[in-house]
């Protein structure tokens, strides 16, 4: 795995336990989901393509629209989408950078489990390649239970693959 890629999951790993270690009541036990491609585009130009806070729908299946709600698509800005299996979500981008977003889900299915992912883009080990990456978090200690946790994880884990194979694709067209 590309060591910018490394760094900056753990990097979101690292702000997330922060968080939880703030208080007791706010401990937890955080899934870590990672799935990345690497692409024959340099890494400007895929951040290019796949880097609107509101272009998922073009490059996501389970992305049917995207809807920008509040703020002009930097740091704080909200958008709304529709999901293919017919769930409305909203999501806040969190943080930002060059080549990468972060954003929370506040209203959805997994509003609630402090869900909030990255989606980045980093120079690959050889010249003119770039990795796609999706990495997300979620509390499991927020789940119903243990094996519910396991199931979103697995789904997580499903969708994200397929999300990376999917950016990857549309960054190559």
């Amino acid at each position: 795995m590309n060591h910018l890629v490394r760094g900056a999951a753990a990097a979101l790993f690292a702000a997330v336990m922060c968080v939880a270690s703030l208080s007791p009541a706010l401990a937890a036990d955080i899934e870590v989901i990672h799935s990345e491609e690497t692409v024959q585009v340099a890494p400007a130009d895929a951040w290019a393509r796949i880097g609107g806070f509101c272009n998922l729908a073009d490059f996501l299946g389970v992305v049917l629209t995207c809807e920008i709600i509040a703020g002009d698509g930097g740091l704080g800005t909200i958008r709304r989408l529709e999901l293919g299996n017919g769930e409305v979500v909203e999501e806040p981008m969190i943080a930002m950078g060059p080549m990468h977003y972060t954003y929370a889900m506040t209203a959805g299915f997994l509003a609630g489990i402090q869900y909030h992912a990255t989606f980045m883009v980093t120079p690959g080990a050889e010249e003119g390649t770039s990795v796609v990456s999706w990495t997300g978090v979620f509390d499991r200690d927020a789940m119903p239970d243990m094996a519910a946790a396991d199931d979103l994880a697995g789904t997580l884990r499903g969708l994200y693959a397929e999300g990376a194979k999917e950016m990857a694709a549309f960054v190559s067209q």
